[in-house]
This record gives structure tokens, sequence and C-alpha cells, in this order.
């Protein structure tokens, strides 16, 4: 079989290999997953669970909740600012890292200079960019905390001049490792538990319009069917027997005996166990 060993043509994007970019993205994703969950780059982890969806234009992204043991949790601002950053780094003393944030971690432009941008709506950022300048991170608001962004930093990026204000938060070494977007946020409160479970379980957007006369006949199997979308590098994903889902932990199926005084829970380890065997024995 003839195989060409040739470099790509300039003009060939990613999205052009959809084979190498599945392949690529779970040779990352599993590094990054040891990184976080055995060598314990933001402390010791006791429990993760990660999700991967596809973006419209094709490219993956993987959802990646971690819980940390007790004493490596972000409990102060110094803690924080060890490892999370929103600010742009300082081009002489780190010109790689610069240069990985300018390409990867700089939102907009949007906001009042760029009204058109694709994240307005009503006149705001979806996003909540640009940010406030924080002289140091403030802890517990809202469930999160607020990253230092300082005033003294800017680069130039798509065609404008940025600042610290555009900045999603990263941990640079993790940024020097794979060259690629990763957004890293701490949550110090139980109060936003709920709601970053649902967001990294929240599945693909789509669209769903009809246009009917008379009546309409709402059917909910059919209209997500129709609303489902699959994209070259998702379908190679899925041909490679790739895993959409990770977990640490999985909740085990059990049965329910009532005794006179109390109610047992027996986990059952197969599928081909039966409640009545247990009974019996």
């Amino acid at each position: 079989m003839a195989r060409n060993h040739g470099k790509f043509a300039t003009t060939k994007h990613t999205t052009d290999c959809p084979d190498l970019l599945a392949c690529v993205f779970n040779l990352k994703l599993k590094s990054l997953m040891d990184d976080l969950t055995v060598h314990g780059a933001l402390g010791k982890s006791i429990a993760h669970v990660n999700t991967i969806e596809f973006q419209k234009r094709g490219l993956p992204n993987a959802h990646i909740l971690i819980i940390l043991r007790t004493d490596d949790k972000f409990s102060t601002s110094e803690h924080i600012d060890k490892f999370v950053r929103a600010e742009i780094p300082s081009s002489t003393e780190n010109p790689r890292l610069h240069e990985i944030v300018k390409k990867c971690l700089i939102h907009g432009p949007c906001g009042i200079d760029s009204p058109g941008a694709p994240c307005m709506e009503a006149g705001q950022c979806k996003k909540m960019f640009p940010k406030e300048f924080r002289t140091e991170t403030t802890m517990n608001v809202s469930g999160y905390p607020l990253s230092r962004r300082r005033l003294d930093d800017t680069a130039f990026v798509r065609g404008g001049e940025m600042d610290n204000r555009f900045v999603v938060p990263y941990y640079p070494y993790l940024l020097l490792k794979y060259n690629a977007h990763i957004n890293v946020k701490v949550c110090t409160s139980l109060r936003a538990v709920k709601y970053i479970y649902k967001y990294i379980y929240k599945g693909s957007d789509c669209a769903n319009m009809v246009l009917t006369a008379g009546q309409v006949q709402y059917n909910e199997i059919a209209n997500y069917i129709d609303a489902r979308y699959v994209t070259a590098p998702e379908a190679m994903w899925q041909l490679l027997g790739s895993h959409m889902h990770g977990r640490s932990h999985a909740v085990l199926g059990g049965c329910k005996i009532n005794t006179n005084d109390a109610r047992v829970m027996v986990p059952v380890k197969s599928k081909r166990s039966r409640c009545s065997n247990i009974i019996v024995r």
C-alpha cells in the first residue's frame, strides 16, 4: 500500500483531516486526564467526571470536573494565584506562554467596540466579557472566585489591542504542555455544584424551527432526531470507538430488602443476579 509521507499543503485545515484530529485529541485528552487525576497537577484528585462534545465547526471539546481532597482544595486567594491566572504573560519573560495565551485564551473583541460579535446578545456579551480590573483575587463570589486582572498588560490580538479584561482563566503548566485552549475554573461553594454537574452534561447545541399551517403537532422524539447533527470529526471519533464520557466512580445498582426492623440495601455485582436469589441465600 502506497503512503504519502510528504507534508500537508499549506491550505489544509485541521477539519480537513478528521481522522488525525480525533486521534490527536484522544491522545491529548488521555494525557491531560493522567496529569489531573494521577499525577495531581492541581492537587490530589479523589473523584472526576468528563464528557466530550463537538462544536458546530467540528472541533472536539472536553468538559472535565475534578474533585480534590480537603487538604488540596482552593481555599485562599494565594493558593488560587499559584495555579490559575487571568492575565497576559510577559512577552520577554515567557514568550512562548505569551503567544499561546494570545492565540487560545483571549476572548473577543466584543462589547462596545465590537457590537456585531457572535457572543453579543441584546448589547451584552453572553460570556460576561470584558471583566473588571482587579488588583487581587476575590474569593467565593456566587461560588466562583474573581481572578486577579491588573491594568498593566496588553496584547495586539485580532486587529485590536486587548487587555487582561478579555483573558480566559488558565493554568500555565497545562498551556505550555498541550498548546491548546484549556480554561480552568475554581468552584469554592456548594451552591454551584448542581450547575457544574448539569453543565458538563448539557450536550451539543441545536436549533429547531418548524413552519406549519394550522395546528402544531409536537413530537419530542422526532424533534430530537431531526435536530441531531454529526460532523466529520465526531463521526471519526465514534468509528474509532473512543468514549464520549468518563468517570472515576459509578453508582451500583442494588436490591432493597425489607426486614422487620430496617431496610437493607444489597449490591448486585452481576447483571444476572436477582433479588430473589439474594433473599433465598
